[in-house]
């Protein structure tokens, strides 16, 4: 059984602009996955729908290049958000060099994947992230198994 059917993650937001990256996402969970999956464009939108406790999710996959406010300004929103403080965000970008995913993991972010062309390509990622538990995500160490700079 792939990690991808037996996450412990029921609640989890997507926020990406671009529908057809998320299609590709979505396409990536694959339809017999027990989750939640809330689809959200705009990180501002996001903001709002985070600030009110009830909407905790148990995991957030948050675009850098997101217009507005980008991903990484949205990420250091999130990390002041008290009842966030024990959600990991894993960040998507098609940026993966090594400064891009530093600056990331400094801000707060406690993964960091890159955006997949094909649903195929994603379902790796993802069945990496959905193996980790929530603890083990919001305690990796990093580096140790983010992906190598292009």
């Amino acid at each position: 059984m792939s990690n991808l059917q037996s996450t412990p993650y029921s609640r989890v937001i997507l926020c990406d602009d671009d529908e057809d990256e998320a299609l590709i996402f979505k396409m990536a969970l694959g339809e017999k996955l027990p989750l939640d999956l809330i689809y959200i464009q705009e990180s501002l939108e996001l903001l709002r729908y985070l600030a009110n406790p009830e909407n905790k999710p148990d995991l957030i996959f948050l675009d850098v290049s997101i217009p507005r406010v980008n991903g990484i300004e949205c990420l250091t929103f999130i990390r002041t958000m008290q009842h966030l403080d024990d959600v990991p965000v894993v960040m998507i970008s098609t940026n993966t060099t090594s400064d891009m995913i530093d600056t990331a993991l400094q801000k707060g972010a406690n993964y960091y994947i890159g955006k997949a062309s094909t649903a195929n390509d994603y379902k790796a990622d993802l069945e990496t992230v959905f193996g980790y538990s929530r603890e083990q995500l919001l305690h990796l160490t990093p580096g140790s198994s983010l992906p190598k700079a292009s």
